[in-house]
């Protein structure tokens, strides 16, 4: 991880614990367990710790990427902090009740640790923000008007050895690419896409995207995410199936089942695509041809996702104050045309959020014709 976006990371933490109130709620609810203990006939103090859990259970009972996005999750599992994750605090306290429900000294105990350890990861990371301000290190962050692309990449089946990283980085090329191609409505526009910044342990990558590729982009991802959720049934069935030793005869149908359905339901998300071109009078030649590419680049995002990929496209929003009109950072007035952008690529992160699903890989990576191949070569 980069020290930028370590300082990101820290700020959202801290952030979102306090916005929650978790560890004075933690705080409360080891006090009237106390209470419980000591006067166990009073129901009152009962009553009280069954509030603070409801409360507890209401501000950690989020999605986890409502907090985090998953390369922020990743970042937090590295530095062993889990427990400012929702879902793993919740399952916790959760756990401390339900296993010990006669003990309420043994619930107490497990809670005190909890929230002391909370407590302590939060002033770690308050003290990251404060030291990094006092080092100038910024936080990684968009400024106005400005988009980015990240694709938290897996390890695994190689990506760890350069050919294999290599190899990913030409798929994620030629998926920008044609996203650039249907964004603009020109075929073979070639374009070099800066590279803003590169984590490592599974490997994240941050591009410089201009606003209607990302636009683009975060719509294209999002219709290929809720079709790939078509597929997560299969993908369970078919993991299940191999760990059982089920003929690969068998497994081999329910592959080619999954593919289809994946690209039946891409075929959908394309066609609704191409109907946006349509509006722009491009010709049917390029169209076409554009279908054909923007299939490929489709179906390679979910075997992508497949494999353990996530993509997130972000985008920096500009301050709105009062009777100003919102601007990039010098000052200089954003167009209504990139103002729509903007809240376009906002309005779909919501869409693009998708945790890891574990099990074997469903889905067959598509060959990409020789045309495209040879016109990729040449740029």
């Amino acid at each position: 991880m980069n020290a930028e976006k370590l300082h990101a990371v820290a700020q959202k933490v801290s952030t979102n614990l306090h916005d929650a109130g978790v560890v004075p709620l933690l705080q409360q609810l080891s006090s009237a367990l106390t209470n419980q203990i000591n006067e166990p006939n009073q129901p009152n103090h009962q009553i009280k710790v069954g509030e603070l859990r409801t409360q507890l259970g209401e501000r950690l009972g989020v999605d986890d990427t409502d907090w985090y996005s998953p390369a922020e999750l990743q970042m937090i599992e590295e530095m062993k902090a889990n427990r400012v994750v929702p879902s793993i605090l919740k399952k916790e306290i959760d756990e401390a009740f339900v296993q010990n429900e006669i003990t309420p000294s043994v619930a107490q105990a497990i809670i005190d640790e909890i929230n002391n350890d909370l407590d302590n990861k939060k002033k770690a990371f308050d003290g990251i923000i404060r030291d990094f301000f006092t080092l100038s290190i910024e936080i990684d962050e968009l400024s106005a008007g400005e988009a980015a692309l990240g694709v938290l990449m897996p390890r695994e089946n190689g990506r760890d050895s350069l050919l294999g990283f290599v190899k990913e980085i030409d798929d994620l090329n030629k998926i920008i690419t044609i996203i650039n191609e249907y964004a603009t409505g020109e075929l073979g526009k070639s374009e070099i896409f800066e590279l803003r910044a590169i984590s490592s342990s599974d490997f994240f990558l941050d591009v410089k995207l201009a606003l209607d590729i990302a636009a683009a982009l975060s719509l294209i991802v999002a219709g290929v995410i809720a079709s790939y959720k078509n597929v997560l049934d299969i993908k369970k069935h078919y993991t299940e199936l191999r760990e059982k030793e089920v003929p690969e005869i068998v497994l081999d149908h329910l592959k080619r089942y999954g593919d289809e359905v994946i690209d039946n339901n891409i075929n959908e998300e394309i066609e609704k695509r191409i109907a946006e071109l349509e509006k722009k009078k491009i010709d049917n030649q390029k169209i076409n041809e554009i279908r054909g590419r923007l299939k490929f680049a489709m179906k390679l995002i979910a075997t992508k996702i497949d494999c353990g990929f996530n993509f997130e496209v972000r985008v920096g929003r500009p301050d709105v104050e009062e009777d100003e009109p919102p601007a990039y950072e010098d000052g200089t007035p954003i167009p209504k045309a990139e103002l729509k952008l903007v809240d376009d690529i906002a309005r779909n992160q919501e869409k693009l959020k998708f945790k890891k699903v574990s099990g074997d890989r469903l889905l067959e990576a598509p060959e990409e014709d020789a045309d495209d191949s040879e016109a990729d070569e040449q740029d």
